[in-house]
């Protein structure tokens, strides 16, 4: 795998992990993300598709994040 240098270093107590928030509290975040006229779309719309694909995974349970990681996606 070929890691990509983004000026941002890895950190597992402070990455974007929905673990420990609530489906109301994911789904009340997606609103607000949504919803917010200060942030541009097509600057919040990754954002919002990652945080819905991670929820649909995380609510299907079992190994979910392998499926997010066959995706291409970095947890």
């Amino acid at each position: 795998m070929k890691m990509i240098k983004t000026g941002n270093i890895f950190d597992k107590d402070n990455s974007m992990n929905l673990l420990n928030l609530t489906e109301n509290e994911i789904n009340q975040l997606i609103e607000s993300l949504a919803r917010n006229p200060m942030i541009e779309a097509d600057k919040k719309e990754p954002t919002l598709n990652w945080l819905r694909e991670q929820l649909s995974e995380q609510k299907i349970g079992g190994a979910w994040k392998r499926r997010l990681r066959e995706k291409g996606h970095v947890i």
